[in-house]
């Protein structure tokens, strides 16, 4: 096989168009690579994206040529994939070809002797029929002048003030390099504002300046960014309610913002929500939630501070805004003339919030009748949050996917041996336990499935579920111990053993975008357990989020090229494991019509496909908004800077020290020359610790 010749593809699936290496030869040799792709038969429940596309004709689609006329055959073509020398057997290759997603893999089970490394290549469809998840995821089962006064041995430098003058400027030079290098990031790269840590205060305005009576009637807010989204129909509002009668409310509902341990007090803090822009920030006596959209000139609330009276004020142009969002001071406004704070135009929408259980929730409506909603409905209460037996450990993260596939994700426990391979410790890493290859049978029985939810073997001995619609999951997915289903009392050692509960709120952001809070429970007994700070275990956790998203995210955009009411009829799921997913597959079209309510009118599409890059960032989507993993990188990158100074100082002390004074055996030389080595191996380490740990990991299961 010659390993420059590109591998070619023929993009009709027929048994007799074969894949081959290029220039094809006039006659099969031992040097091409044929392999026949499997025609899949539309009649029956395997069928492919690429199959559920091949029936629909394409809108904008030539009619056919008359007969006389010659038109192109752009399927009877054959396309090159790549290079085989770029090819890598040992892992399946993504490509898209022709708008057509593909994987290809070398094959070694056709060969008689695999050991000696022959096959074929093969080319597939880039959609497992099982739930669309991409193929081509998976995998193929098997410091100079320091230098220079150490050299100088009493020959060029011979006193003591011009050695220390050395090592002094060496120090010096490694302090400066390092200057430079963030000089160089936050002029030329990049260099985050936050105008909340910049407070200007108002106390140099003369008092007939200070202006902070607000609107004193609720009815005469301004006309925000959801009032006006409420005055346009809503994408869903026009359909007609599904059979039976009973369409899920999205807007009645309460939603999570963050956990209040997130939420620094001293600044405002912008979110999304259901495709609603909001802001939340601490008044100085309880937490308030506007629109993220000052009335003035629409610029965002969030970007801004919190005055020293408890005052939302905008960054651009200083108008501060209260509680209940009314605008109590314009800068700009003559102090003797009118009034024009106190115009309704002037104001912005206020929405009720709580903290439960430790979170801020919100609910999105802002009209009058909705000041007292929570004497009517509260967000769902989590007793297992407030045991104070467990460790509860809080995050939140931003992921490029929608909330649909998000909650998928969290009811599928069949997944984890493959999609988290080796992140779990009772998982098992081997290839082939028994004829299961690392999985088992799962029993999923759903109950009391309606329009609030459903739940699932609490009875069983492995674990629950319970989805409470639309955001809530909660789960104790591996029991301690076996649940007794006889009753039997006799036995007094067998007392029953704390569960660790899982409780996640899968939150919709927008379009091909989500935010998952969540809120474990660790029952821990040793004491070793409770000093794990709590950033460490959001590392872990970010591993375990990013293992398996960019599958998702590509298998959202094979869901929207079949349709969402053709999911039944695309995946294939016979298995018992499975059934969660279709109670919720169910749940969401009977109640939902397969689309969420988004709270501003917004096209209910998908964004363009984004990169691996973008997908696995870890700074924006969770360290910026968790104040422990802010502060660990913070002291993180001073012990990188730290180590990197001692490691100079300590070989500059070794140069600077003379034979016959401090350091007289070569053994000892030898022990501070090791130890400025480790410590410089150290901070490099930790540089790539920091990179991985705080602001990208590439995660390929072919991997792992």
């Amino acid at each position: 096989m010659d390993p420059i010749s590109p591998l070619l593809l023929l993009p009709r699936p027929r048994p007799s168009l074969p894949l081959r290496l290029a220039p094809p030869p006039p006659r099969a040799s031992a040097g091409v690579a044929r392999t026949r792709l499997r025609r899949r038969r539309l009649s029956t429940t395997t069928t492919t994206v690429s199959a559920v596309a091949a029936e629909t004709a394409p809108a904008d689609s030539p009619s056919p040529s008359p007969s006389d006329e010659e038109r192109f055959d752009w399927l009877d073509q054959w396309y090159p994939i790549a290079p085989v020398c770029d090819l890598d057997p040992r892992a399946p290759h993504g490509k898209t070809v022709l708008g057509l997603r593909i994987v290809a893999w070398f094959d070694r089970t056709v060969s008689g002797d695999a050991a000696a490394g022959d096959g074929e290549w093969r080319v597939f469809d880039d959609a497992c029929p099982h739930r669309l998840a991409p193929l081509s995821e998976g995998r193929v089962a098997s410091v100079a002048v320091v230098g220079f006064l150490a050299v100088a041995k009493g020959t060029v430098v011979t006193s003591v003030v011009q050695r220390a003058a050395v090592v002094a400027v060496a120090v010096l030079c490694f302090a400066a390099s390092r200057w430079l290098a963030n000089f160089i990031e936050k002029n030329f790269y990049f260099q985050d504002y936050v105008h909340a840590y910049k407070p200007i205060s108002t106390a140099r305005l003369v008092p007939w300046r200070r202006q902070w009576i607000g609107c004193t009637d609720a009815k005469e807010l301004s006309m925000s960014v959801s009032a006006v989204a409420a005055k346009t129909p809503l994408p869903w509002a026009d359909e007609e309610a599904p059979v039976g009668g009973e369409r899920f409310d999205w807007l009645d509902q309460w939603y999570p913002i963050a956990p209040i341990c997130d939420l620094d007090k001293r600044a405002p803090h912008g979110k999304m929500v259901m495709g609603l822009k909001i802001v939340t920030w601490f008044d100085g006596g309880e937490w308030r939630v506007l629109d993220d959209m000052c009335p003035h000139r629409l610029a965002p609330l969030s970007e801004g501070r919190v005055d020293n009276k408890g005052r939302l004020q905008c960054a651009y142009h200083g108008w501060c805004f209260d509680g209940r969002g009314s605008c109590q001071f314009i800068p700009q406004a003559p102090a003797l003339g009118p009034h024009v704070h106190k115009n309704n135009k002037a104001c912005v929408a206020s929405y009720p919030c709580v903290v439960q259980n430790n979170i801020l929730w919100f609910y999105p409506r802002s009209e009058p009748e909705f000041k007292d909603v929570l004497l009517r409905k509260r967000p769902p209460y989590i007793p297992e949050i407030d045991n104070p037996s467990s460790v509860i450990d809080y995050g939140v993260r931003d992921l490029l996917y929608g909330y649909e596939l998000l909650v998928e994700n969290f009811m599928d426990p069949a997944h984890v041996p493959y999609a988290h391979r080796g992140l779990f410790p009772h998982v098992p890493r081997e290839e082939d336990l028994g004829r299961y290859e690392g999985g088992v049978p799962i029993k999923m029985n759903i109950e009391e499935a309606n329009i609030d939810g459903f739940h699932s073997n609490l009875k069983e001995s492995w674990g629950y579920f319970k989805f409470v619609a639309p955001i809530t999951l909660i789960g104790s997915p591996f029991r301690a111990e076996p649940v007794d289903n006889n009753n039997n009392n006799d036995n007094s050692s067998n007392k029953k053993q704390p569960e660790p509960v899982a409780v996640f709120f899968c939150v919709p952001v927008a379009p091909g975008k989500c935010r998952v809070i969540w809120a474990n429970g660790h029952f821990l007994d040793g004491w070793f357990d409770r000093f794990i700070p709590r950033w460490w275990r959001h590392t872990k956790g970010n591993q375990v989020l990013d293992s398996d998203s960019s599958v998702l995210h590509i298998e959202e955009r094979n869901y929207a090229a079949v349709g969402l009411d053709n999911w039944h009829k695309a995946c294939y799921v016979p298995t018992s494991s499975d059934n969660l997913i279709i109670a919720f597959r169910n749940w969401f079209k009977k109640y939902g019509n397969n689309q969420v309510g988004w709270l501003a009118p917004t096209a209910n599409q998908l964004p363009p496909a984004s990169t691996r890059v973008e997908v696995f960032e870890r700074y924006w989507s969770h360290v910026m908004q968790c104040t422990s993993c802010r502060a660990a990188l913070k002291g993180l990158r001073a012990l990188e800077v730290a180590l990197q100074v001692a490691s100079v100082a300590i070989v500059g002390f070794l140069a600077a020290a003379k034979g016959n004074t401090v350091v007289t055996s070569t053994a000892r030389r030898a022990t501070i020359v090791a130890v400025a080595v480790l410590f410089f191996a150290a901070s490099r380490w930790l540089t790539n610790y920091i990179e991985k740990a705080f602001y990208f990991q590439d995660f390929v299961l072919a991997e792992q």
